[in-house]
């Protein structure tokens, strides 16, 4: 699990309108998994490229309309640069 200092974390940068955490590069590629920023909860980083690969499934195996499903569709195709 990679780990930030909370004050490594000051800065943002605009993507598709909303401000989003540019954080310092680190020493090797992020791979998709779990994030620690400073004493923060663990979350979870998805890469650019999984991340619309997971929104196309997701698109596909939705059946049905489901809002939280369609949020997470979008929060994952906001990876698209």
């Amino acid at each position: 699990m990679v780990v930030w200092e909370a004050e490594q974390v000051n800065k943002t940068v605009i993507v598709h309108g909303k401000s989003v955490p540019n954080l310092p590069a680190a020493d090797t590629r992020i791979a998709t998994g779990a994030i620690r920023i400073g004493e923060d909860w663990p979350g979870v980083f998805i890469r650019g490229d999984e991340a619309l690969a997971f929104a196309r499934a997701l698109r596909v195996a939705s059946a049905f309309k489901n809002g939280i499903v369609d949020e997470l569709v979008e929060l994952l195709e906001s990876c698209k640069v």
